[in-house]
């Protein structure tokens, strides 16, 4: 017996919404249908709603499974780089290192982590941290409620983009990887090491400019961050 499981993938790119289903078995997965919503929200909402539901019970799509996915510039990325010893203490450092950022009471941020590795006979302790204003985080899910959609859960495009590729690949804590989102206005370059998300980046395309700069540019600059932080 083959047991399916059917994932939505909710992305915000820039004045479009895109929709994708993700089904996977055990070992693999495919997407099987995917839907853009252009300016959604500049539209009536009833009718970027029913545009929403028609594609969702077109495709006999359930609505339990729903993880949305912001874009890099509504996150704040940081890799903290900590004392081996704060590792039976990490989430209150962490927490810490989160009310650094914010720069006033009102403003606050909702945050997730986790460690990648440990280093030097265990002295150093690598952490990943994931940042989204509060304020920012709860006007895209009130929206999105109007609309019909209410996700269980919340990711960066990058750290999905990441998990996905790394789903499929063998071995994959012992090599290097460097990913490019290509998109009209841009591209977001993500770096991977021993299974692990240590760069990404995006970057607006200049007007004029080809492709090709761009790509080898953001390349240059990936490698030079992941030998500064090796």
């Amino acid at each position: 017996m083959i047991y399916l499981r059917t994932g939505i993938g909710i992305e915000i790119r820039h004045e479009d919404l895109l929709i994708s289903c993700l089904q996977s078995n055990l070992s693999s997965g495919v997407f099987t249908y995917f839907k853009r919503v252009s300016n959604y929200q500049h539209r009536d909402r009833e009718e970027v709603r029913k545009e929403i539901d028609t594609f969702f019970r077109s495709h006999r799509l359930g609505r339990d499974n729903i993880v949305l996915g912001l874009p890099c510039r509504d996150a704040i990325i940081r890799h903290l780089d900590l004392p081996g010893e704060v590792q039976d203490n990490l989430k209150q450092v962490v927490q810490y290192q989160v009310q650094s950022f914010e720069p006033s009471e009102e403003e606050k941020f909702y945050y997730d982590f986790v460690p990648l590795k440990t280093g030097q006979n265990g002295k150093r302790l690598r952490v990943l941290l994931v940042m989204v204003k509060q304020s920012l985080l709860d006007a895209r899910l009130s929206l999105l409620r109007e609309l019909g959609i209410r996700p269980v859960a919340v990711s960066i495009t990058p750290v999905a983009l990441a998990n996905l590729f790394l789903q499929s690949q063998k071995d994959a804590t012992k090599k290097i990887f460097i990913l490019a989102d290509l998109r009209p206005q841009g591209i977001d370059v993500i770096a991977l090491r021993e299974g692990a998300l240590v760069y990404t980046r995006e970057t607006s395309r200049p007007e004029g400019s080809g492709w090709k700069e761009l790509l080898l540019r953001e390349i240059e600059l990936a490698a030079a961050r992941m030998r500064l932080s090796a």
